[in-house]
């Protein structure tokens, strides 16, 4: 039985790299057998092969090993530690792979090796590897191993002093010679300021070394050195002259500051010099205004010393009191040290306090403090009475006088049914450029609360005295009309009378109906409507009660409803009876019925038939007319088989496209009733020998025609001539043959026909012209068709030439011409028995 065995990992067992290693790798695996399922708490026998080279490689070690699973199906053992079948795991040279291990198992615990898997070693067993080709450990701390190109060499470490010198490609400790100092002056201090200065030194000499390291060093104390702040001017560099700033300096305070450089010989110093950092107190000046325009008023500042710190911000502040500072409306500028701002006043004739401000890193300072009067742009104005008062509506005026030029930036009015509107608590009017606005959709009989206002942008809105007004309570009336259709899907009313009142409410839709079969509509209902001369509810249910409202918007989207009138939609009709066939020959037989119609509803009716009980339309049907009322139907029906028992039901539906039903009537079916045809002579019209037969000869041969359409094409070789086609009933298959003989294009009327296998019948030809008129004769055209009459409105080739370029066609019982070009004509084909 065959097993599923599933490796999980290989482990290394091993310790520290430097002692001796374990020649062992942990191994586990999941044991399954051939249903997926674990073989839990068993003895299994597995055997491990290591392979060398490549998987089928030769084996440099095998054993075998008997243990047991856990109750997870896991089993764990070490390689190196089985029963040894053949080679040394200790002896494996690692470093020579690749390696393969290989491992077959047998579930059963016996030795039975039947499942079997390869892995290759992707990365040898680094610990194994270790053990083979680790150098010997040292013996002091700091010992190191080298590779004199043979074997690992151990190299003790120095002592104290010496350096590790490489000669011949072999690391040596070795003891330096002493050097001489390098020779280092301070040449400059230079670019003093509160925080930091530039400092210049040269090495002279580096003393035959390599500088390890300069510098400068410094401290407020004398005599700073390398243990004092540094500031490092690189490492591992020559004999020059060097630069260094020196930063985070405190103000107004003495240092001493002097270079230094570091070689193998020791580090030497550089004459001593000093500097003093400034205080970096910084001055501004105010600049006085030099442009007063409306609420825009320039002025600037002028740094004249930034005390030694550099300037990091500028600007100007201002304030109603003297002295501002920065907390006080401060304008940050982009030049820091000679600026131009704008100040933006906050009221009209104003006076303000200015002055300009600088800050570095050690504070804030300012200028001198300068005044301005800010220009008097307001205006005057004036909320005039209301005027033309209506339900809806009213007209508001103002009027506004600027005490200077270009003081009014913007005018209007605001209004509420609250007192004193504004701009932000009212309904806002923007009237610029005109003085008065039309009010709409207000409220009926409501008081409105009006104030005119001007607008500066500087200083905003300044409002004018407050007026009322109250709205007038003409009402709008809706009357809903009495239908004038109904019929059992829909009925149709005039459009709403609607008295608008004073106009000024609006409400004048007069054409929007709701509906339900629960009293008092709205529009969360039913709504129909949306034409200009009458209201058409659509969709209704037959025979229902129907209660409907008319309706209209007002301006501000409220809905006011008409009376409420109630309407019982019609039955759908009132019966449909299928009579008992007449005229029953051996193909041909009349469908007779009786419907009786509601007297609104135009029912479309017809026949549908099959030869098992209670057909449908999906079964063989003939649409026949239509009635508002009773009628009685007679229709011969062809096609038929002899010797056959048929169901036949009359049916009748709404109109599937009627816009006033919409199909709502759906298709209903009336009794059914049988017949079988007889099995006597043939007939005209019979189904039979693979067609309908058009034409008989004698009591047993004629012409029949295929009982479906072969699709369309073109006559064919227009202008070719072929001479000798007739338009004689019997002559289509002569035609056929000529046509075919002086015409070979591929997929012609006359060469579908002839290629036509139609009812294992193969010898269907192109029918002549008479022959075409006689199969037009019948009514065997269109199938399943319910929704249009079955006359036959389509063209038809026949066989017969009319010239090089026309042949004839027949569409019904007429006949005419068309170009043999003409691929849109049908084909149907017939035959002879």
């Amino acid at each position: 039985m065959k097993r599923i065995f599933t490796l999980l990992a290989f482990i290394l067992v091993t310790t520290n790299i430097w002692a001796q290693v374990p020649q062992k790798m942990s191994y586990q695996a999941v044991i399954r057998n051939s249903s997926n399922v674990l073989v839990s708490s068993a003895a299994v026998g597995i055997k491990i092969s290591v392979l060398q080279g490549t998987s089928t490689g030769s084996a440099v070690y095998v054993e075998t090993h008997n243990t047991s699973t856990n109750a997870n199906g896991l089993v764990s053992l070490q390689i190196g530690g089985g029963t040894i079948v053949s080679g040394t795991f200790a002896a494996i040279n690692w470093a020579n792979g690749p390696y393969f291990i290989k491992t077959e198992t047998d579930p059963t615990g016996g030795t039975n090796y039947n499942i079997s898997g390869t892995t290759e070693l992707l990365s040898v067993p680094y610990a194994l590897a270790a053990g083979q080709s680790s150098p010997a450990p040292g013996t002091a701390i700091g010992d190191m191993q080298y590779w004199n190109g043979t074997t690992w060499v151990l190299l003790p470490i120095g002592t104290s002093g010496q350096v590790l010198k490489v000669n011949n490609n072999i690391p040596q400790w070795t003891t330096p010679e002493q050097g001489v100092l390098s020779s280092v002056t301070t040449d400059l201090v230079n670019e003093v300021k509160a925080k930091q200065a530039t400092i210049t030194g040269t090495v002279v000499n580096a003393g035959g070394q390599l500088v390890i390291i300069r510098g400068f060093c410094y401290s407020t104390n004398p005599n700073p050195t390398v243990t004092d702040q540094v500031v490092v001017n690189g490492n591992g560099v020559s004999i020059g002259t060097f630069s260094s700033d020196i930063t985070g300096l405190t103000i107004n305070t003495t240092y001493y500051v002097r270079a230094y450089a570091t070689t193998t010989a020791g580090t030497s110093y550089g004459n001593i010099l000093s500097l003093t950092t400034t205080n970096g107190v910084a001055a501004i000046t105010t600049n006085p205004v030099t442009a007063l325009q409306e609420c825009n008023i320039t002025c600037g500042g002028t740094v004249t010393t930034d005390g030694g710190d550099p300037i990091i911000a500028s600007g100007i502040c201002f304030s109603t009191s003297p002295n501002p500072t920065i907390a006080d409306n401060p304008l940050g500028v982009g030049p820091l040290y000679d600026f131009t701002t704008t100040i933006t006043s906050q009221q009209p004739n104003t006076l303000y306090y200015y002055r300009a401000y600088t800050q570095n890193s050690t504070g804030t300072f300012y200028g001198a403090v300068l005044s301005f009067t800010s220009p008097n742009f307001t205006a005057t104005v004036t909320t005039n009475a209301a005027t033309q008062i209506k339900s809806c509506s009213a007209t508001v005026s103002l009027s506004y006088t600027p005490i200077l030029p270009n003081a009014v930036n913007a005018y209007g009015i605001c209004y509420s049914t609250s007192p004193l509107p504004t701009v932000d608590n009212g309904t806002n009017i923007n009237l610029d450029p005109a003085l008065s606005a039309d009010l709409s959709c207000l409220l009926q009989n409501t008081t409105y609360y009006v104030r005119a206002y001007v607008y500066n942008y500087c200083y905003g809105y300044k409002y004018g005295n407050q007026v009322t007004f109250t709205t007038a309570n003409t009402s709008i009336v809706v009357t809903t009309n009495t239908p004038t259709f109904i019929r059992a899907c829909s009925i149709i009313f005039p459009v709403n009378t609607i008295n608008t009142g004073d106009g000024s409410c609006g409400g004048d839709q007069n054409t929007l109906m709701v509906y339900s079969t629960s009293p008092n509509p709205t529009i969360s209902d039913n709504t129909g409507g949306y034409s200009s001369t009458q209201i058409t509810l659509a969709n209704l249910s037959s025979n229902t009660l129907y209660y409907v409202r008319g309706c209209t918007y007002k301006c501000d989207g409220t809905i006011l409803y008409g009376n409420q009138i109630q309407v019982t939609t019609l039955p759908k009709y009132t019966s449909l009876v299928t009579d008992p066939v007449t005229d029953i020959t051996a193909g041909t037989a009349t469908f007779n019925s009786s419907v009786i119609a509601n007297g609104q509803n135009y029912i479309y009716y017809g026949f549908c038939y099959s030869t098992s009980p209670n057909p449908t339309i999906a079964n063989q049907s003939f649409y026949y007319s239509g009635t508002n009322n009773s009628a009685s139907t007679a229709l011969p029906i062809q096609g038929l088989t002899a010797g056959t028992t048929y169901y036949v039901r009359a049916y009748g539906h709404g109109g599937l496209f009627d816009p006033y039903t919409n199909g709502c009537i759906g298709i209903n079916y009336g009794n059914q009733v049988s017949f079988t045809t007889a099995a006597g002579p043939l007939v005209v019209g019979q189904n039979y020998d693979g067609g309908i037969i058009i034409k008989l000869n004698t009591p047993t041969s004629g012409i029949i025609a295929a009982a479906t359409d072969q699709g369309t094409a073109a006559w064919g070789c227009e202008g070719i001539s072929i001479s000798g086609t007739l338009a004689t009933a019997g002559s289509g298959q002569a035609n056929t043959n000529a046509i075919l003989a002086g015409c070979a294009t591929a997929g012609t009327a006359a060469k579908i026909c002839d290629t036509l296998v139609l009812n294992s019948k193969s010898d269907w030809y192109l029918p002549s012209e008479q022959e075409m008129l006689l199969v037009n004769q019948l009514t065997y055209f269109n199938n399943n068709n319910f929704a249009t009459n079955d006359s036959n409105n389509s063209s038809y080739w026949s066989s017969t030439q009319t010239s090089a370029t026309q042949a004839k066609i027949l569409n019904d019982t007429t006949s005419g011409n068309a170009n043999k070009s003409d691929s849109a004509i049908r084909v149907r084909a017939v035959r002879s028995f």
